[in-house]
């Protein structure tokens, strides 16, 4: 009896030590499981807010192409103001002073009244004069309103750039310049690019 007594000890002190191998090994795979799921979790949570966020944007995207559409209808669809005198430009009402004598001088006979007509078309060329020696200018954009024109020679004109308008078949220009050549006109072009991408260099 002493020797079983002895045996059934020794037994359960080899016992003991396995029974809580195996507990700490429960613990240890529970809390790698839970370690997962928490990465899983917040690489769940990040991809969420990546998409929240590229939708956002686009949703953004969208808005402005929607605006820039609906900006660029109401321009085309609007009746161009060129034969209001408030929507001529100032460049074409400079060379009005050179007509009077002109007209002054063919007083006399009736016919020439019905002559100075075909001379209004005209009243662009002299403004080249005034510019001297500088025949080159740089068009920055076109309107098909003058007073969305007018809006952006003040703004280049803030800038410190020396701006004017000219209107063509009903649309009004914005040129910066005149410069005296070429080369100039090139520099000032290389500026303008980053602001204007579609400006180039006009002769005047």
């Amino acid at each position: 009896m002493p020797d079983t007594e002895r045996q059934l000890e020794l037994f359960d002190v080899v016992g003991r030590p396995g029974r809580v191998a195996r507990q700490e090994t429960v613990g240890r795979f529970l809390l790698h499981a839970r370690y997962d799921q928490l990465v899983l979790a917040g690489i769940g949570s990040l991809i969420g807010l990546t998409v929240v966020f590229a939708c956002g944007v686009e949703r953004g995207k969208q808005f402005a192409r929607a605006e820039q559409a609906l900006l660029s209808h109401q321009e085309r669809t609007a009746p161009p103001p060129s034969m209001t005198g408030a929507g001529k430009p100032p460049v074409a009402n400079q060379p009005l002073p050179t007509v009077p004598p002109e007209v002054a001088g063919a007083q006399k006979p009736a016919p020439p009244p019905a002559a100075s007509t075909p001379q209004a078309p005209k009243a662009k060329e002299p403004s080249k004069p005034a510019f001297g020696k500088s025949r080159y200018a740089v068009q920055v954009v076109t309107y098909s309103r003058p007073g969305l024109a007018k809006q952006e020679v003040q703004r280049l004109k803030k800038r410190g750039e020396t701006a004017f308008l000219v209107m063509r078949e009903g649309r009004t220009s914005v040129y910066v310049g005149p410069f005296p050549s070429k080369r100039h006109a090139d520099r000032k072009l290389t500026k303008l690019k980053s602001r204007y991408q579609d400006c180039f260099i006009r002769t005047l």
